[in-house]
């Protein structure tokens, strides 16, 4: 049997950054992805500056950047006949970048082997291995044959249905969200963000490309079959009209049906992150809505917490009361941070409930430029912007037990 100090389930952001860390830190460390490949559409491109902060500690912000994608010079919101223009260029507090995921998992997974990492794709887990009353290690499957490999501390970072999480019979306590979202591909040359109000109905457009976009729709929740049943050509038709409006052109490109994703949201907590053996990371421990694009980023900081505070305890053999000890530090430091980030999402989508979107983005429309152009914005709302933007509170990676050498405290 195979037997790693830790192993690590799934290779999304979150579990490759701790696989990272973790490898960096001399652990010996197991990445195992179901997946064959990185290859998957409609997965989080965000990368707040907190995050980018984060690779640049990690010397990763230059490669990162170099992997192409899009670099969104601000925000455009139209409703109602008018454009409010929110400009992010002169300011790198508030710059967000969009990142090809596939490229930046390959990026992180190569970055893990080099560390001394086992980063293992095509890999489904099974389950978990009980021992006692103690998580201590995986099953997997690959190419058919079973194996058990040996863990003192599993890291489940395997998303919102998370195999791992089931198998501990932890619950997700749900907050209701009245929306799904709607995504398909597009192309236009713009280089904002755009937020766009078309008959009562919201739809969200951003770059990912030098000529590419991802387009948002949000509809009703469980609508999802009666928009399908108008059939394709009255689904195009509808996107266009709205895209009609845009502030920058930019079309949606639908040939079928499967060039639609729809993406449930929900808003989601575990009621615990972890039992002896087992810490949950990402979307297994809060699945997120993905208002503010912070999926990817809570779960990079979670990586970091979780390496940070973990990383000696398993490279020099502590007791396994001791580590989960550990375990649970990481929920206190992090379940705050996120309950508050929740509850910051879950604000939006509710206010434009309540009041329709044309009126609440006609209200935060301006609101917003005032924001970012420095005007006399309330500090609460200051706050709520600094929290999506950088992390509440902000994760650094420029200490650890990872670090070799000094690296720049300087914000971007």
């Amino acid at each position: 049997m195979r037997f790693f100090d830790v192993v690590v389930v799934g290779a999304g952001p979150g579990g490759l950054v701790a696989g990272l860390l973790l490898s960096r830190s001399r652990a010996h460390v197991a990445v195992f992805e179901a997946g064959p490949s990185f290859e998957r559409s409609y997965r989080g491109e965000t990368l707040t500056p907190g995050t980018q902060q984060i690779f640049a500690d990690l010397g990763l912000r230059d490669r990162i950047w170099a992997l192409g994608g899009g670099d969104p010079s601000g925000v455009a919101v139209v409703v109602g006949g008018r454009t409010y223009e929110i400009d992010l260029v002169g300011d790198p507090h508030k710059r967000i970048r969009q990142v090809p995921q596939p490229l930046l998992l390959g990026l992180l997974a190569q970055e893990a082997r080099d560390a001394g990492a086992l980063v293992q794709m095509g890999t489904r887990v099974r389950g978990l291995v009980h021992d006692r009353d103690r998580i201590a290690g995986i099953t997997v499957v690959e190419g058919g044959e079973p194996e058990t490999i040996g863990a003192r501390l599993v890291i489940a970072a395997d998303g919102r249905f998370s195999v791992a999480r089931r198998d501990a019979e932890i619950k997700l306590l749900p907050t209701r969200v009245p929306f799904d979202l709607l995504w398909t591909s597009g192309r236009g040359s713009g280089r904002r963000v755009q937020v766009i109000v078309d008959e009562g109905e919201i739809f969200v457009a951003f770059p990912t490309t030098a000529h590419g976009a991802q387009i948002g729709w949000l509809i009703e929740k469980g609508s999802y079959a009666s928009i399908r049943a108008h059939g394709l050509d009255w689904v195009r038709e509808r996107i266009a009209r709205a895209l009609a409006r845009a502030h920058e052109p930019i079309e949606a490109t639908i040939e079928r049906f499967d060039d639609l994703s729809l993406l449930p949201v929900v808003s989601e907590i575990a009621e615990r992150w972890t039992v002896p053996g087992l810490l949950l990371i990402g979307d297994a421990a809060h699945p997120m809505s993905p208002v503010g694009g912070q999926g990817i980023n809570v779960a990079i900081a979670d990586a970091v917490v979780a390496a940070r505070t973990l990383a000696v305890a398993v490279r020099e053999g502590e007791t396994d009361t001791r580590i989960d000890e550990l375990l649970r530090a990481v929920e206190r430091e992090r379940a705050p941070s996120v309950r508050r980030i929740r509850t910051q999402q879950n604000i939006l989508p509710n206010l434009l409930r309540t009041i329709g979107p044309e009126r609440g983005l006609a209200f935060l429309g301006p609101l917003a430029r005032r924001l970012v152009r420095g005007g006399n914005i309330p500090p609460p709302l200051r706050a709520a912007v600094d929290r999506f933007l950088l992390g509440d509170p902000p994760v650094r990676a420029n200490h650890g037990p990872w670090i070799t050498q000094p690296v720049a405290t300087k914000f971007l």
